[in-house]
């Protein structure tokens, strides 16, 4: 994959450079993963069966107090994020929308097992015993959605910002 027309990158860039681009990288995540975060969110607990637009209205500020300590979190899970796609783009190359697709879900599913853990530890079903807990899967699907939705609009930012990796016959003196 080759950068857009325009764009130059050197052949061989050194390690600083590297290190660079790959804090750039980070800081886009840093940046623009709570945000973007805040919104999926927000939007995820309003789409429950029955809401109307006051009802969507009453939902979005009882959910502020517990979207902005959430920024905190998806800031720390966004950097982790922004760092394993800044070392693969700043030292390995490019990165597709499959592998950024599927990061995102990893992420989302990956933000779950600390819950499902307490539940295990705790003895308490994973599952109600009453069944499927449709407001508990709508909850699990909004996050997996707003990880996945981070992950992807900040990779769309940064898809291009890629070195080639360093090669033995390229090395500088």
């Amino acid at each position: 994959m080759t950068p857009p027309p325009g764009i130059t990158t050197p052949a061989n860039p050194t390690c600083g450079v590297r290190l660079r681009r790959l804090a750039a990288i980070v800081l886009v995540f840093i940046a623009v993963g709570p945000l973007v975060g805040l919104m999926v969110f927000l939007l995820s607990t309003t789409l429950t069966p029955g809401m109307n637009f006051w009802g969507l209205v009453v939902v979005s500020w009882v959910a502020m107090p517990y979207a902005v300590p959430l920024i905190a979190w998806f800031g720390v899970v966004t950097a982790a994020a922004g760092l394993l796609v800044g070392i693969r783009l700043a030292f390995y190359g490019a990165i597709t929308w499959p592998f950024a697709v599927a990061g995102g879900i990893a992420l989302g599913f990956g933000s779950l097992l600390p819950g499902l853990g307490y539940r295990l530890w705790s003895g308490q079903p994973i599952l109600p015993p009453s069944g499927v807990d449709v407001m508990m899967l709508v909850a699990y699907a909004g996050t997996v959605a707003t990880y996945l939705s981070v992950t992807l609009v900040c990779w769309a930012i940064v898809r291009n910002w890629y070195f080639e990796p360093a090669r033995a016959d390229k090395v500088q003196a």
